[in-house]
Order: C-alpha cells, then structure tokens, then sequence
C-alpha cells in the first residue's frame, strides 16, 4: 500500500498486518493507528477514548493497556490477549472477543451490547454496570468475576462457568442460561423473570429477594441455595433437589414440587397454598407458620419436620409419613 491513496477506503476488518506504508501513503489517522497496533504493537502509544471502531485486531496483545472510554464498536479481537487492561466506558457494541484472554479486564459501565464474547475468558473480570443485552457468552469463562447492576436481559449463557461470580441486582430477563455453572454466585436481588436456567447448577447460590417469574427450572440443581423472600408462584420443580434450601417467607402457592428433595429445607413462614407436594422428600424440613392451605402432602416423607404453627385447611395428607414417623391412613 505504499503510495497510494486509502482516503476514502472502508478498511473496516481489513487485515492490516504485515502490510507495508509509507509516508505518500494517504491513510486516515484512524487507520494508521490500527496498522500500527498490527504491525507493531502498543509501544507508547496511548489508546484512551482512541477510536478503533471496525478494526480487525484478531490475536493483539494489549496486555494492561489503557482502552478507557475508547470505541471497539464493530471491531473484531478473536483469539486477543487483553489480560489485565482497562476497557471501563468503552463502547464494545457488536465486537467480537470470541476465544479472547479478557481475564481481569475493567469494564465497568462498558456498552457490550450484541458482542460476541464466546468461549472468551473473563475470570475475575470487573463488568459492574456493564451493558450485556444480546451478548452471546457461550461456554464463556466468568468465574468470580462482577457482574453486579449489569443488564445482560436476551444474553445467551449457555455451558458457560459463573460459580462465585457477583450477579447482585442483575437483569437476566430472557436470559438463556441452560446448563451454565452457577454455583456459589450471588444473585441477590437478580431478575431472572422467563429465563432460561433449565439444568442449570445452582448449588450454594444466593437469590434472596430475587425474581423467576416464567422462569424454565426443570432439573436444576440447587442444594442449600438461598431463595428466601422469592416468588417461586406456579413453578415446575418437580423432582429437584432442593435439599438445605432457604425459602422462608417465599411463594410458593400452586407451584409443584412433587418427588422433589426438600430435606432439612427451611419453608418457615412460606406461601405453600394449593402446592403439590406430593411423594416429595421433607425429611427434617421446617415449616413453622407456613400456610398450607389445600397442599397435597399425599406419600411425601415429613420425618422429622416442624410443623409448629402451620395453617391448614383441605390439606392432603393421604399415605405421608408425619414428622413423628407414623403414616397417615387415608
């Protein structure tokens, strides 16, 4: 390319690394800046707010470099190292990280809407406030990184690795999350309202307060999860393991958790009306001042379990073993 005339030339994903230009070269400023990342690297340059918008740098080292408030919008880093930078108020709309190193990368309050960042990895990477909407995270790597106040409402998290990411007060409306690895995350506060989360791992996490209205649970697991204060209303969870789970003060009215394992579970003071929770696993379970107006308690397993204070009324409790271990003859 030496001597010619690029001025007008779209050079949006163009390779222009090992490509030669000179001086009578007529290029943009913006794209020597890119040719000169391809060719030969950050050196002193500064990148901050730099507008890189369309530009292929596929397999770059930015290795903690400075992208604060730059424009990637468009541009494709498939298979780059950007370990450690920082990308905070940077506009990544539609870029393309697929197989890129973001581990430990700032992004907080960065617009990520659209990118693809599959199979990237983001391993304690900051994304608070970060802009994720139709971001496809497949199989990406995410584990404790914070994700807190993040909107990632139509993402696709499917296979991908959260446990003990920061997920507080996050919009994961419509979100797909099928088979993904959440456990140990924090989702206080979280709204999962029609997501995805079917065969999902959500041992040990925390949804207190949180919301899964619509949400698809089927074969989730979800042992000592904290799901206290939720609206659980109407929901299938039929033959999960709910086995140590808070849900004191949830609702669970009509919801159906027949064959489920709520074993040493704590339902104190829960919303249990018209529930089905029939040959389900209540062993130890602890059900103080829960309503279970109309529940179907038929062959399910209370050995042990605290009844003290419940409000019943046509509830069935036809061939279930009582806490103090006799069956009820129906």
């Amino acid at each position: 390319m030496t001597g010619a005339n690029l001025d007008q030339a779209d050079l949006s994903l163009a390779r222009l690394n090992h490509t030669l230009i000179d001086d009578r070269t007529v290029l943009s400023e913006k794209w020597r800046l890119v040719h000169q990342l391809n060719n030969q690297g950050v050196g002193e340059l500064s990148l901050v707010e730099a507008d890189l918008s369309g530009a292929n740098l596929n397999e770059i080292d930015l290795r903690a470099v400075d992208l604060s408030g730059a424009d990637l919008s468009g541009a494709t880093l498939e298979g780059a190292n950007l370990q450690g930078s920082n990308l905070s108020d940077s506009n990544l709309e539609n870029s393309h990280f697929f197989i890129a190193n973001l581990e430990s990368v700032q992004l907080t309050s960065a617009n990520l809407a659209q990118a693809d960042l599959r199979a990237a990895n983001l391993l304690g990477a900051d994304l608070t406030g970060t802009d994720l909407r139709e971001a496809d995270l497949t199989i990406a790597r995410l584990d404790n990184a914070n994700l807190a106040d993040s909107n990632l409402s139509n993402s696709n998290l499917e296979a991908s690795l959260l446990t003990g990411a920061n997920l507080e007060n996050v919009t994961l409306t419509q979100a797909n999350l099928f088979l993904s690895d959440l456990r140990g995350v924090n989702l206080t506060g979280a709204n999962l309202d029609n997501a995805r989360l079917t065969g999902a791992d959500l041992t040990d996490s925390g949804l207190s307060l949180g919301s899964l209205s619509g949400a698809a649970l089927e074969g989730i697991a979800s042992q000592n999860i904290d799901l206290q204060g939720v609206d659980l209303s109407r929901q299938n969870l039929a033959n999960v393991d709910l086995s140590g789970a808070n849900l004191s003060g949830s609702d669970l009215s009509y919801a159906n958790f027949s064959n489920a394992n709520l074993s040493n579970a704590n339902l104190s003071s829960a919303d249990l009306r018209g529930a089905n929770l029939s040959q389900a696993n209540l062993t130890g379970a602890n059900l103080g001042d829960a309503n279970v107006r109309q529940v179907n308690f038929a062959g399910a397993n209370l050995t042990q379990a605290n009844l003290e204070g419940i409000t019943a009324g046509n509830t069935n409790f036809c061939g279930a073993i009582m806490p103090d271990g006799v069956e009820r003859i129906c």
